[in-house]
């Protein structure tokens, strides 16, 4: 199962300027890497296509932590759309919400 790394910057809530893109069909699991010192706690994944809310439905798995590295929920992109996956910890004594934005496309659609 290919994991995808991401380095998290304290400053941004975005991941990545733009979105990942994937197929109809795959199934990442996404390894967020904050930066900085300090313990990390209760994880927490949503996942919402087109604005509405499909974590039941699509994620899979439980959400992990070791060290200063979060682990996803394993992500069934089922079907196409606009995707934006939610991370949410605890920093120490702050919360942090973290989120990465997907594209998932018909194979042959660009």
């Amino acid at each position: 199962m290919p994991t995808n790394y991401n380095t998290i910057a304290i400053n941004q809530v975005f991941v990545n300027e733009n979105p990942m893109v994937f197929l109809i069909g795959s199934t990442p699991i996404f390894n967020f890497n904050y930066l900085g010192s300090g313990t990390l706690t209760s994880p927490t994944n949503a996942l919402y296509r087109n604005k509405e809310d499909v974590s039941g439905t699509y994620l899979t798995g439980s959400t992990t932590v070791s060290g200063r590295v979060v682990t996803t929920k394993q992500c069934s992109l089922t079907v196409a759309g606009e995707y934006e996956l939610y991370v949410t910890i605890t920093d120490g004594s702050i919360a942090r919400v973290k989120a990465l934005r997907i594209l998932v496309r018909k194979l042959g659609v660009y």
